[in-house]
């Protein structure tokens, strides 16, 4: 018996690695990393990204900061959301995203009136953008 569960314990094969999808966003202007977004591809539900700011930017009044999905090809960019200027924090993705999400581009960051783009597009100036890669 013990033979036996020796042996199948060692024909198992070893649990795939996570994968995770991770976007370093520079800062356009000087080329420097300025964000980190990471989340975890797959599966039916919503996506959780967690955003790292670097260097904890100033927002100017009146404005807000509004992250996009970059599908790529001629496909427009998509509002993930408003996000802060603080440190750390965690946007949720619903699952009608989801999907897109994970074979986005990339992701970009753009300055908006208070409460976010009236247009549905990028209207102000893109400060931060990067390409999505799975590791």
């Amino acid at each position: 018996l013990i033979l036996v569960l020796l042996r199948s314990w060692w024909l198992q094969a070893p649990p795939a690695p996570e994968t995770r999808m991770v976007v370093v966003m520079d800062d356009l202007g000087t080329s420097n990393p300025a964000m980190t977004v990471v989340w975890e591809p797959g599966g039916a539900g919503d996506r959780l990204m967690r955003i790292r700011v670097i260097g904890h930017a100033e927002m100017g009044p009146g404005t807000a900061w509004e992250l996009w999905m970059l599908p790529g090809g001629d496909q427009k960019p998509v509002s993930l959301g408003l996000i802060t200027t603080h440190e750390t924090q965690t946007v949720k993705v619903p699952k009608t995203l989801a999907a897109r999400l994970d074979a986005a581009d990339g992701l970009a960051m753009s300055v908006e009136p208070a409460g976010g783009s009236p247009t549905g597009l990028p209207s102000g100036p893109v400060l931060y953008a990067g390409k999505c890669v799975k590791v």
